[in-house]
Protein backbone atom coordinates (compact mmCIF):
# COMPACT_ATOMS: atom_id res chain seq x y z
CA UNK A 1 0.00 0.00 0.00
CA UNK A 2 3.23 2.11 -0.47
CA UNK A 3 2.30 5.75 -1.95
CA UNK A 4 4.99 7.97 -3.72
CA UNK A 5 6.14 10.92 -3.08
CA UNK A 6 4.15 13.89 -4.49
CA UNK A 7 5.24 15.30 -7.70
CA UNK A 8 2.28 18.10 -8.29
CA UNK A 9 0.81 21.04 -5.61
CA UNK A 10 -2.24 21.05 -4.08
CA UNK A 11 -4.76 23.65 -4.74
CA UNK A 12 -4.85 25.18 -1.90
CA UNK A 13 -1.06 25.57 -0.72
CA UNK A 14 0.97 25.06 -3.96
CA UNK A 15 3.38 22.82 -2.13
CA UNK A 16 4.22 19.55 -2.85
CA UNK A 17 2.74 17.17 0.56
CA UNK A 18 5.59 14.83 0.97
CA UNK A 19 3.38 11.79 2.36
CA UNK A 20 5.16 8.73 1.02
CA UNK A 21 3.10 5.62 2.64
CA UNK A 22 -0.05 5.11 4.03
CA UNK A 23 1.40 5.13 7.61
CA UNK A 24 2.48 8.39 7.02
CA UNK A 25 -1.06 9.10 6.33
CA UNK A 26 -2.05 8.47 9.28
CA UNK A 27 0.38 10.23 11.24
CA UNK A 28 -1.04 12.88 9.84
CA UNK A 29 -4.28 12.39 9.22
CA UNK A 30 -6.05 10.14 12.32
CA UNK A 31 -9.17 11.39 11.82
CA UNK A 32 -11.26 12.56 9.68
CA UNK A 33 -13.84 15.81 10.29
CA UNK A 34 -17.51 15.14 8.75
CA UNK A 35 -20.78 17.39 8.24
CA UNK A 36 -23.02 14.64 9.05
CA UNK A 37 -26.75 13.80 9.27
CA UNK A 38 -28.71 11.63 12.15
CA UNK A 39 -32.04 12.95 11.34
CA UNK A 40 -33.69 14.82 8.09
CA UNK A 41 -35.27 17.17 9.83
CA UNK A 42 -32.01 18.78 11.62
CA UNK A 43 -29.46 20.28 10.79
CA UNK A 44 -26.12 18.55 10.19
CA UNK A 45 -23.61 18.37 12.76
CA UNK A 46 -19.54 18.01 12.87
CA UNK A 47 -18.29 14.93 13.41
CA UNK A 48 -14.30 13.25 14.35
CA UNK A 49 -14.73 9.82 12.13
CA UNK A 50 -11.87 7.07 12.23
CA UNK A 51 -9.92 6.96 9.29
CA UNK A 52 -10.97 4.19 7.18
CA UNK A 53 -8.78 1.11 6.07
CA UNK A 54 -7.77 2.25 2.04
CA UNK A 55 -8.93 -0.18 -0.08
CA UNK A 56 -6.26 -0.98 -3.02
CA UNK A 57 -8.18 0.55 -5.44
CA UNK A 58 -8.97 3.68 -3.03
CA UNK A 59 -7.63 6.82 -3.40
CA UNK A 60 -7.51 8.64 -0.12
CA UNK A 61 -8.40 12.52 -0.54
CA UNK A 62 -7.96 15.46 1.00
CA UNK A 63 -10.77 17.71 -0.04
CA UNK A 64 -10.21 21.53 -0.51
CA UNK A 65 -14.13 22.55 -2.57
CA UNK A 66 -17.43 20.79 -3.08
CA UNK A 67 -20.21 20.91 -5.30
CA UNK A 68 -23.94 20.80 -3.70
CA UNK A 69 -26.88 19.19 -5.89
CA UNK A 70 -30.44 18.11 -5.65
CA UNK A 71 -29.43 14.42 -4.90
CA UNK A 72 -28.26 15.85 -1.28
CA UNK A 73 -31.47 17.13 0.29
CA UNK A 74 -33.53 14.92 -1.32
CA UNK A 75 -31.30 11.67 0.51
CA UNK A 76 -31.92 13.75 3.65
CA UNK A 77 -35.30 13.95 3.70
CA UNK A 78 -35.41 9.85 3.03
CA UNK A 79 -32.96 9.07 5.74
CA UNK A 80 -34.37 6.46 8.42
CA UNK A 81 -35.10 7.74 11.87
CA UNK A 82 -33.23 7.36 14.23
CA UNK A 83 -30.00 7.06 12.19
CA UNK A 84 -27.31 5.26 14.10
CA UNK A 85 -24.09 6.16 12.15
CA UNK A 86 -24.43 10.06 10.64
CA UNK A 87 -24.67 9.86 6.97
CA UNK A 88 -22.32 12.03 5.30
CA UNK A 89 -23.38 13.58 2.04
CA UNK A 90 -21.94 15.33 -1.32
CA UNK A 91 -21.06 13.65 -4.21
CA UNK A 92 -19.02 16.46 -6.19
CA UNK A 93 -15.60 17.16 -5.07
CA UNK A 94 -11.93 18.59 -5.81
CA UNK A 95 -8.85 17.78 -3.67
CA UNK A 96 -5.51 16.14 -3.20
CA UNK A 97 -4.42 12.59 -3.12
CA UNK A 98 -2.95 11.81 0.34
CA UNK A 99 -2.32 8.19 0.25
CA UNK A 100 -3.59 5.44 -1.74
CA UNK A 101 -4.19 1.73 -2.16
CA UNK A 102 -1.70 -0.88 -3.18
CA UNK A 103 -3.82 -1.70 -6.26
CA UNK A 104 -3.74 2.21 -7.76
CA UNK A 105 -2.22 2.70 -11.34
CA UNK A 106 -3.26 6.06 -12.42
CA UNK A 107 -2.41 8.44 -9.75
CA UNK A 108 0.08 9.72 -7.35
CA UNK A 109 -0.12 11.30 -3.74
CA UNK A 110 0.32 15.41 -4.42
CA UNK A 111 -2.13 15.41 -7.86
CA UNK A 112 -5.13 17.55 -8.13
CA UNK A 113 -8.49 15.73 -8.52
CA UNK A 114 -12.00 15.39 -9.33
CA UNK A 115 -15.21 13.49 -9.27
CA UNK A 116 -18.70 12.36 -8.02
CA UNK A 117 -18.08 9.49 -6.05
CA UNK A 118 -20.22 6.51 -5.38
CA UNK A 119 -23.78 7.24 -3.50
CA UNK A 120 -23.12 3.76 -1.11
CA UNK A 121 -19.56 5.16 0.32
CA UNK A 122 -19.17 8.59 2.77
CA UNK A 123 -20.03 11.43 0.73
CA UNK A 124 -17.25 14.57 0.34
CA UNK A 125 -19.20 17.01 3.38
CA UNK A 126 -15.95 16.19 5.08
CA UNK A 127 -11.81 16.92 5.32
CA UNK A 128 -11.22 13.84 3.81
CA UNK A 129 -12.87 10.81 1.32
CA UNK A 130 -11.88 7.92 0.39
CA UNK A 131 -12.85 7.29 -3.37
CA UNK A 132 -12.01 4.63 -5.36
CA UNK A 133 -9.83 5.57 -8.49
CA UNK A 134 -12.03 4.27 -11.37
CA UNK A 135 -14.40 7.02 -10.38
CA UNK A 136 -11.48 10.17 -10.16
CA UNK A 137 -9.84 12.21 -12.88
CA UNK A 138 -6.84 15.02 -12.63
CA UNK A 139 -8.78 17.87 -11.98
CA UNK A 140 -7.95 20.78 -14.69
CA UNK A 141 -5.18 22.72 -14.30
CA UNK A 142 -6.40 26.24 -14.88
CA UNK A 143 -9.27 25.67 -12.79
CA UNK A 144 -9.85 26.47 -8.86
CA UNK A 145 -11.00 24.15 -6.78
CA UNK A 146 -14.17 25.84 -6.20
CA UNK A 147 -14.52 25.73 -9.98
CA UNK A 148 -13.61 22.23 -10.49
CA UNK A 149 -15.36 20.77 -7.63
CA UNK A 150 -18.85 21.69 -9.39
CA UNK A 151 -18.12 19.63 -12.58
CA UNK A 152 -18.54 15.92 -11.93
CA UNK A 153 -21.87 14.88 -11.03
CA UNK A 154 -23.71 17.36 -13.58
CA UNK A 155 -20.99 16.67 -16.42
CA UNK A 156 -21.08 13.24 -16.02
CA UNK A 157 -24.59 13.15 -16.08
CA UNK A 158 -24.77 15.64 -18.76
CA UNK A 159 -22.35 13.24 -20.98
CA UNK A 160 -23.87 10.37 -19.99
CA UNK A 161 -27.30 11.08 -20.77
CA UNK A 162 -26.10 12.70 -24.81
CA UNK A 163 -23.93 10.03 -25.68
CA UNK A 164 -24.67 6.92 -23.68
CA UNK A 165 -28.87 7.14 -23.56
CA UNK A 166 -29.61 9.81 -26.23
CA UNK A 167 -26.80 7.84 -28.57
CA UNK A 168 -25.97 11.21 -29.98
CA UNK A 169 -22.75 10.57 -31.55
CA UNK A 170 -19.64 13.50 -31.32
CA UNK A 171 -19.60 15.75 -34.55
CA UNK A 172 -21.75 13.53 -36.48
CA UNK A 173 -25.06 15.17 -35.89
CA UNK A 174 -25.07 18.78 -37.12
CA UNK A 175 -27.94 19.76 -38.30
CA UNK A 176 -30.13 17.65 -35.79
CA UNK A 177 -32.35 19.60 -32.94
CA UNK A 178 -31.84 19.33 -29.30
CA UNK A 179 -34.30 20.49 -26.71
CA UNK A 180 -33.26 20.70 -23.07
CA UNK A 181 -35.68 21.87 -21.04
CA UNK A 182 -35.16 23.31 -17.43
CA UNK A 183 -31.74 24.01 -18.86
CA UNK A 184 -30.69 26.75 -16.66
CA UNK A 185 -28.99 24.39 -13.59
CA UNK A 186 -26.11 22.30 -13.39
CA UNK A 187 -26.85 19.43 -16.00
CA UNK A 188 -28.12 21.76 -18.33
CA UNK A 189 -25.56 24.38 -18.03
CA UNK A 190 -22.75 21.23 -19.29
CA UNK A 191 -25.25 19.79 -21.67
CA UNK A 192 -25.96 22.91 -23.50
CA UNK A 193 -22.31 23.05 -24.20
CA UNK A 194 -21.49 19.40 -24.81
CA UNK A 195 -24.30 19.45 -27.25
CA UNK A 196 -22.75 22.33 -28.90
CA UNK A 197 -18.79 21.80 -28.79
CA UNK A 198 -18.58 18.12 -29.34
CA UNK A 199 -21.95 17.26 -31.21
CA UNK A 200 -22.49 20.24 -32.82
CA UNK A 201 -26.45 20.14 -32.40
CA UNK A 202 -28.82 22.81 -32.86
CA UNK A 203 -30.18 23.31 -28.92
CA UNK A 204 -33.20 24.95 -27.77
CA UNK A 205 -33.29 25.45 -23.68
CA UNK A 206 -35.66 26.25 -21.59
CA UNK A 207 -36.08 28.61 -18.83
CA UNK A 208 -38.06 30.17 -16.14
CA UNK A 209 -36.65 33.36 -15.43
CA UNK A 210 -34.45 36.24 -17.51
CA UNK A 211 -30.95 35.22 -15.57
CA UNK A 212 -31.10 31.83 -16.66
CA UNK A 213 -32.15 33.10 -20.06
CA UNK A 214 -28.82 34.71 -20.27
CA UNK A 215 -26.78 32.31 -18.60
CA UNK A 216 -28.21 29.90 -21.60
CA UNK A 217 -27.23 31.82 -24.36
CA UNK A 218 -23.95 32.88 -22.79
CA UNK A 219 -23.26 28.94 -22.54
CA UNK A 220 -24.46 28.42 -26.81
CA UNK A 221 -28.00 27.62 -26.28
CA UNK A 222 -29.10 29.08 -29.97
CA UNK A 223 -32.87 29.89 -28.86
CA UNK A 224 -34.54 30.35 -25.25
CA UNK A 225 -38.05 29.73 -24.05
CA UNK A 226 -40.02 29.68 -21.46
CA UNK A 227 -40.62 26.24 -19.92
CA UNK A 228 -43.82 28.15 -17.73
CA UNK A 229 -46.00 28.42 -20.47
CA UNK A 230 -47.10 26.26 -23.16
CA UNK A 231 -43.98 24.89 -24.94
CA UNK A 232 -45.82 23.29 -27.89
CA UNK A 233 -47.10 26.37 -28.69
CA UNK A 234 -44.24 28.02 -28.47
CA UNK A 235 -42.39 25.81 -31.17
CA UNK A 236 -45.55 26.20 -33.47
CA UNK A 237 -45.27 29.88 -33.09
CA UNK A 238 -41.96 30.10 -33.84
CA UNK A 239 -42.22 27.65 -36.44
CA UNK A 240 -39.69 25.69 -34.80
CA UNK A 241 -38.07 22.27 -36.12
CA UNK A 242 -39.25 19.09 -33.95
CA UNK A 243 -36.50 18.31 -31.39
CA UNK A 244 -35.22 14.74 -32.58
CA UNK A 245 -33.33 14.42 -28.85
CA UNK A 246 -35.29 15.69 -25.66
CA UNK A 247 -33.32 15.97 -22.06
CA UNK A 248 -35.62 16.95 -19.50
CA UNK A 249 -33.88 18.09 -16.39
CA UNK A 250 -36.69 19.28 -14.76
CA UNK A 251 -39.92 17.48 -13.32
CA UNK A 252 -40.61 14.55 -15.61
CA UNK A 253 -44.29 14.66 -14.65
CA UNK A 254 -44.92 18.17 -15.60
CA UNK A 255 -43.74 17.90 -18.91
CA UNK A 256 -44.10 13.92 -20.30
CA UNK A 257 -46.92 14.79 -22.38
CA UNK A 258 -45.15 17.73 -23.67
CA UNK A 259 -42.03 15.76 -24.63
CA UNK A 260 -44.05 13.04 -26.81
CA UNK A 261 -46.16 15.87 -28.21
CA UNK A 262 -42.51 17.46 -29.71
CA UNK A 263 -40.13 14.68 -30.10
CA UNK A 264 -39.59 13.83 -33.36
CA UNK A 265 -40.26 10.77 -35.49
CA UNK A 266 -37.37 8.03 -34.47
CA UNK A 267 -36.82 10.43 -31.78
CA UNK A 268 -35.29 9.93 -28.01
CA UNK A 269 -36.43 11.34 -24.78
CA UNK A 270 -34.52 11.23 -21.57
CA UNK A 271 -35.26 11.84 -18.28
CA UNK A 272 -33.43 12.53 -14.75
CA UNK A 273 -36.14 13.24 -12.10
CA UNK A 274 -38.38 10.35 -11.18
CA UNK A 275 -41.82 9.96 -12.02
CA UNK A 276 -44.90 9.93 -9.36
CA UNK A 277 -47.34 9.42 -11.55
CA UNK A 278 -48.20 6.51 -14.99
CA UNK A 279 -47.43 7.39 -18.18
CA UNK A 280 -48.51 5.78 -21.15
CA UNK A 281 -45.88 4.50 -23.40
CA UNK A 282 -47.89 3.86 -26.51
CA UNK A 283 -48.17 7.85 -26.95
CA UNK A 284 -44.36 7.40 -28.57
CA UNK A 285 -45.19 4.50 -30.48
CA UNK A 286 -45.95 5.93 -33.67
CA UNK A 287 -43.39 8.04 -33.80
CA UNK A 288 -41.05 5.17 -32.73
CA UNK A 289 -39.85 7.27 -30.23
CA UNK A 290 -37.66 6.31 -27.23
CA UNK A 291 -37.97 7.33 -23.79
CA UNK A 292 -34.83 6.35 -21.09
CA UNK A 293 -33.69 6.95 -17.80
CA UNK A 294 -30.07 9.10 -16.84
CA UNK A 295 -28.82 8.22 -13.36
CA UNK A 296 -25.29 8.85 -12.68
CA UNK A 297 -25.02 6.32 -10.12
CA UNK A 298 -25.85 3.65 -12.37
CA UNK A 299 -22.53 2.18 -13.68
CA UNK A 300 -20.54 2.89 -10.40
CA UNK A 301 -23.19 0.55 -8.30
CA UNK A 302 -23.85 -2.06 -11.43
CA UNK A 303 -20.23 -1.91 -13.05
CA UNK A 304 -17.74 -1.60 -10.07
CA UNK A 305 -14.52 -2.24 -11.89
CA UNK A 306 -15.06 -0.01 -15.29
CA UNK A 307 -13.10 3.25 -15.70
CA UNK A 308 -16.61 4.97 -17.98
CA UNK A 309 -16.16 7.72 -15.07
CA UNK A 310 -12.85 8.41 -15.04
CA UNK A 311 -12.92 8.74 -18.49
CA UNK A 312 -15.31 10.71 -18.67
CA UNK A 313 -14.29 13.17 -16.31
CA UNK A 314 -10.63 13.16 -18.23
CA UNK A 315 -12.43 14.26 -21.11
CA UNK A 316 -14.25 17.02 -19.35
CA UNK A 317 -11.11 18.04 -18.06
CA UNK A 318 -9.80 18.58 -21.14
CA UNK A 319 -12.31 20.78 -22.51
CA UNK A 320 -12.05 23.06 -19.55
CA UNK A 321 -8.55 23.12 -19.85
CA UNK A 322 -8.76 24.13 -23.94
CA UNK A 323 -11.41 26.36 -22.87
CA UNK A 324 -14.02 24.67 -25.17
CA UNK A 325 -16.55 24.51 -21.99
CA UNK A 326 -16.87 26.61 -18.83
CA UNK A 327 -17.43 25.63 -15.81
CA UNK A 328 -20.97 25.91 -14.37
CA UNK A 329 -19.62 27.53 -10.61
CA UNK A 330 -21.97 30.41 -9.75
CA UNK A 331 -21.21 31.08 -6.07
CA UNK A 332 -19.51 30.25 -3.32
CA UNK A 333 -22.01 30.49 -0.06
CA UNK A 334 -18.94 30.14 2.40
CA UNK A 335 -16.63 27.17 3.72
CA UNK A 336 -18.48 24.43 4.91
CA UNK A 337 -20.35 24.17 7.94
CA UNK A 338 -23.91 23.58 8.68
CA UNK A 339 -25.36 26.68 8.10
CA UNK A 340 -23.86 26.73 4.80
CA UNK A 341 -24.80 23.90 3.91
CA UNK A 342 -28.42 24.56 4.96
CA UNK A 343 -28.00 27.61 2.97
CA UNK A 344 -27.15 25.71 -0.08
CA UNK A 345 -29.69 23.26 -0.07
CA UNK A 346 -32.12 26.30 0.81
CA UNK A 347 -31.14 27.61 -2.79
CA UNK A 348 -31.60 24.25 -4.49
CA UNK A 349 -35.26 23.34 -3.52
CA UNK A 350 -36.02 26.74 -5.16
CA UNK A 351 -35.43 24.79 -8.56
CA UNK A 352 -34.27 28.33 -9.82
CA UNK A 353 -30.77 28.49 -9.01
CA UNK A 354 -28.39 29.01 -12.17
CA UNK A 355 -25.58 27.00 -12.70
CA UNK A 356 -23.71 25.18 -9.58
CA UNK A 357 -22.93 26.44 -5.68
CA UNK A 358 -20.04 25.54 -4.38
CA UNK A 359 -18.32 25.64 -0.56
CA UNK A 360 -14.39 25.55 0.00
CA UNK A 361 -14.09 22.89 2.40
CA UNK A 362 -12.66 24.70 5.05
Amino acid sequence: MACSAASNTSFRSGLPKRITTISQAKKMTTSIQALAYHHPSEPPQWHTLPMPAIAPHDLFIEIEALGVNPIDYKLRHNLKTPKPRPKILGWDAAGTVVAKGNAVSRFQCGERVFYAGHLHRDGCYASHQLVDERLVAHAPKQLSAEHCAVIPLTGITAWEALFYRLGIREQEEKQQQLLIIGAGGGVGSMAIQLAKQVAGLDVTATVSHAKARQWCHQLGADICLDHEQDLVTQYHDMGLTAPDYILCCANTDTYFDTMATLVASEGAICALVDTQQAHDLQTLKAKSARFVWEFMFTHPIHSPTSWRHHDILQSLSQLLDSQSIISSWQQTVGPLSPDAITQAHAQLITTHTVGKIALTAR
